[in-house]
């Protein structure tokens, strides 16, 4: 019994950002970094969605725009855009894909009780790319489902972008600092912050 409600007790950190002046968020178990955005080399006969591939350490890693992605207009490029760079090994070989957004926003903790089925109607997002739909304060935070709200097709893209594709030069951008600096996690979860002292 004690087991059963420690499970339903138990809370999961998400990562909030906007994307047109809406906020959404995705678990952090899905996050592998969040890195400045500049520009990307454009794919060719990519869907509109796809933005191109940036160059991360030497990998290709195609950047969808979200702002498309949602039926509305291509994401300017500002100081606070970034590409969050999630773990989509389950989607494609390479097994990192990044999405655009004009800034994070903030890390929050939800257990199940606080997440509601996404409905039909009255979201920005179709709910087949949702998990649900978190309550904040008085507000619902739509949570992308990461392996569904890519199509088919992207994912084909995803897979088979052309290795020749000439990319731009690396560039020596720095992870985004995010609160509690949750971004530099490495995709599992710490289960400790206790360092050992020197004697």
């Amino acid at each position: 019994m004690e087991a059963i409600e420690h499970v339903a007790e138990q809370r999961i950190q998400y990562l909030t950002f906007e994307v047109c002046q809406e906020i959404y968020a995705i678990a952090i178990l899905d996050l592998r970094e969040i890195i400045t955005f500049e520009s990307a080399t454009r794919i060719p006969m990519a869907p509109e969605a796809i933005r191109g591939l940036i160059n991360l350490r030497g990998s290709a890693v195609p950047v969808i725009d979200l702002a498309i992605k949602f039926g509305k207009t291509q994401t300017p490029v500002s100081k606070r855009t970034c590409v969050i760079v999630l773990d989509s090994s389950s989607l494609n070989e390479r097994g990192l894909i990044g999405i655009l957004a004009d800034q994070v926003c903030e890390v929050i903790e939800l257990s199940k009780a606080e997440i509601e089925d996404a409905p039909d109607f009255g979201a920005s997002v179709t709910s087949d790319y949702l998990k649900g739909l978190a309550r904040v304060f008085d507000k619902f935070v739509p949570i992308l489902d990461v392996d569904r709200f890519l199509s088919v097709e992207e994912s084909a893209i995803t897979h088979d972008s052309p290795s020749e594709i000439e990319l731009e030069p690396k560039s020596d951008s720095e992870p985004v600092e995010s609160p509690e600096d949750t971004v530099e996690k490495e995709s599992k979860p710490r289960r400790s912050s206790k360092k050992k002292s020197k004697s």
